[in-house]
């Protein structure tokens, strides 16, 4: 399943800031107000020696809801804000410092609520720059809670006076608690920071150790057994990243059950939503991602101006590894090329090198998958060990420093010997993918061998890929793989055998990042949910239809927010389908609904819902190829419930990957997935009149995981 939501949030008003200059440490102490949505902070900044020149202005934003009150008498100009803009701008003079230090008292609301609608259905979950509400508090760098300075890093103290019952938690190390009566909780991080987060709610906290790191689970609904699976797993997470990456870089790492849906990893701890916790999947997925970021992203950082490279890594050592020690690598890269087919397009798509975070689909498509699938390539270039140790330096080397893709290269270059230069500039500064095709394929029975020879051209207009591509040749008891370089964009390839070659495969595990081609993969809802231009066609006699437009509505507010175009039509308006757009029908009433009611493969699939003791709480999903020329995907969406159709607008993205779907109740929760056949991929090709046969048991066998769990 297409991994739910992102993590790990950044300050973006200082992104473009090439290094950190030096650190700002803090003294907080605050008061929080839960009732009235009110904040109360002292905090006491302390600048390093010689941090500014003497007499010259500094600036620092702040929440514009948040009012100074006491600033030491200091002369300070506020600058006005845009209604976008959710800080004010201060500017001090440095000749009016004392001591290198600043004091400032101030306070207000925090209330930035958070709604659902096309944009959060493309991003995949919501959003708010922060709130304190009865469910909870959440305070991040975004909330400019905090004094921030341009290009400094922090560290700091934090105190916090809560109401009775409630626990907080932030960076660092907890120092001080008192959860009775007058509720205060003070944290110490001395680690360098990019932003401070203050979480909070009425939490029971479960702890365990791993070593010296110590294990926590706030949960908002106690729960022992929840708390030990995910404490337990962690111990083995982390024994794993060690003996990957090196020493985990915090003393803590705490899950935190957070009040609405998301999926943060922050630096020594992850915020999951309620429902996302409880899914069991979550813990082999999402959960180890965050994890993993406490190592990219929150202690190696990013330096956003010249790309976000944190995310394919850590997808990539974290949900593509865990797939791949199931022996289900493959797939997974396969889904990760056919995601970046279905959603990138000309006009969408950009380097690797500026992407920044992920709000759509074909965002995630390039800054996760695309560089997932170079560190892929730089470990099938170098090997296990080279690709580790790399990864190891590239770590040491930038512990609590903005990094880039430079960074990545260096260490690579160093620990290989090899000049990747070219490398990088092709896979981090290019748009697009490579499209290969396979054609003029022959064998030659000479008098005591076998000769082969085809042919693979790069159809991608612009720019071409130097790239090293697996070749499966197929005999009767064996295959074999063997690796060709591509080095101008049309080669002919040749081999010789002592035994008959009877058949070939171009990539056959995904290793190579590429676009899909429609009849290598099965159809999808990605497919349709991809289109740059698609039609919902609604049932205008359906005693649902007031909840199928609003799903319509919804999912088209989605598409333009990726600047795709969704038209919604009524059954009773059309006399044809259309066969060059993508579409879906919804509704069991929808006249046209027989295009798949009539389909053999619908009667199959929907043989247990017929069948089923409670129709009633039903609902499915079907996509298939459609029209005579050139086939296009159509996808069909109906149930029995009226209460079920909210979720599956909701759901349904994240189900991309599938060819058919079955849903039972009001959420509504899945019961069925799975795809159709795949068409005949047209990089295989089986010679003819082959004297033998393969052998049912010759397969390619797949390659170890990188680490074994």
């Amino acid at each position: 399943m297409k991994r739910f939501f992102h993590s790990w949030l950044i300050l973006f008003v200082i992104f473009s800031m090439p290094s950190f200059a030096q650190q700002i440490n803090h003294t907080i102490s605050s008061k929080i107000n839960i009732e009235k949505h009110y904040l109360i902070v002292e905090d006491k900044i302390k600048f390093a020696k010689n941090s500014f020149k003497p007499n010259s202005n500094i600036a620092f934003y702040l929440n514009k809801n948040l009012k100074i009150t006491n600033i030491a008498g200091l002369p300070i100009t506020k600058t006005e804000s845009s209604e976008k803009e959710i800080y004010s701008k201060y500017i001090i003079n440095t000749s009016s410092l004392k001591s290198n230090t600043l004091s400032i008292l101030y306070e207000g609301k925090i209330y930035d609520n958070f709604e659902e609608g096309g944009v959060e259905y493309a991003r995949g979950f919501s959003e708010t720059s922060g709130i304190i509400d009865t469910l909870g508090v959440y305070l991040s760098g975004s909330t400019y809670w905090l004094p921030t300075f341009d290009d400094f890093q922090i560290n700091y103290t934090l105190s916090t006076v809560l109401p009775k019952n409630w626990d907080m938690v932030s960076q660092g190390e907890r120092i001080e608690s008192k959860i009775d009566g007058p509720n205060m909780i003070s944290y110490s991080c001395k680690s360098p920071q990019e932003e401070a987060y203050l979480i909070a709610a009425k939490f029971t906290l479960y702890e365990q150790s791993a070593g010296n790191i110590l294990l926590q689970a706030f949960l908002r609904t106690a729960d022992k057994e929840l708390a030990n699976k995910y404490l337990n797993a962690t111990k083995d997470y982390l024994k794993m990243y060690e003996k990957m990456i090196g020493k985990y870089p915090y003393s803590k790492f705490a899950l935190v059950e957070n009040f609405w849906e998301t999926g943060y990893g922050m630096p020594s701890f992850t915020l999951l939503g309620e429902k996302i916790i409880r899914f069991p999947f979550i813990l082999y997925s999402s959960y180890p991602h965050e994890l993993l970021h406490n190592y990219w992203g929150n202690s190696v950082y990013v330096d956003l101006a010249k790309g976000n490279w944190c995310e394919g890594i850590t997808a990539y050592m974290a949900d593509h590894l865990l797939k791949e020690q199931s022996g289900q690598g493959a797939e997974y890269r396969r889904n990760t090329l056919e995601k970046f087919t279905d959603y990138v397009n000309p006009e969408n798509d950009f380097p690797l090198n500026k992407f920044v975070n992920r709000h759509n689909s074909a965002e995630e498509a390039i800054g996760y998958g695309k560089c997932l699938m170079m560190n892929h390539i730089l470990r099938k270039k170098f090997g296990d060990e080279i690709f580790l140790q790399s990864y190891r330096k590239f770590y040491e080397d930038n512990k609590f420093k903005k990094a880039s893709f430079d960074d990545i290269k260096i260490a690579f270059e160093k620990t290989s010997n090899t000049n990747l230069k070219d490398f990088f500039n092709l896979w981090t500064t290019s748009k697009g993918a490579p499209s290969l095709k396979l054609y003029d394929a022959k064998k030659i029975s000479l008098e005591n061998n076998f000769s082969i020879s085809f042919k693979i051209l790069q159809t991608q207009k612009d720019v071409f890929y130097k790239i090293d591509i697996p070749i499966a040749i197929y005999f009767a008891d064996t295959v074999i793989v063997k690796n060709v370089v591509m080095d101008n964009p049309d080669k002919e390839f040749n081999f010789k055998f002592a035994v008959e070659p009877l058949k070939i495969e171009v990539d056959p595990q995904f290793d190579i990042f590429r676009t899909i081609d429609r009849a290598e993969v099965p159809p999808t809802l990605s497919q349709i949910f991809g289109s740059k231009t698609s039609i919902i066609i609604l049932p205008s006699k359906s005693k649902f239809l007031k909840e199928y437009e609003l799903m319509a509505k919804i999912w088209k507010e989605t598409q333009e927010s990726q600047e795709n175009i969704l038209l919604i039509k009524y059954d009773e308006n059309l006399s044809l389908l259309p066969e060059d757009t993508a579409f879906w029908i919804f509704g069991f009433e929808n006249k046209f609904a027989q295009i798949f009611t009539s389909d053999s493969q619908y009667k199959i699939f929907a043989a247990p819902i017929t069948n089923s003791s409670e129709p009633n709480n039903e609902s499915f999903v079907m996509v298939k190829d459609f029209g005579a020329k050139t086939p296009i995907t159509v996808g069909y969406i109906a149930t029995y419930n009226q209460n079920a159709i909210s979720g599956l607008g909701r759901l349904l993205p994240h189900y991309g990957k599938y060819s058919y779907l079955k849903f039972a109740g009001d959420r509504p929760d899945n019961k069925l997935k799975g795809n159709f056949a795949a068409s005949k991929s047209p990089l295989h090709f089986s010679f003819p009149n082959n004297i033998s046969a393969i052998g049912k048991n010759v397969k390619i066998i797949p390659d170890a995981a990188l680490v074994q769990p």
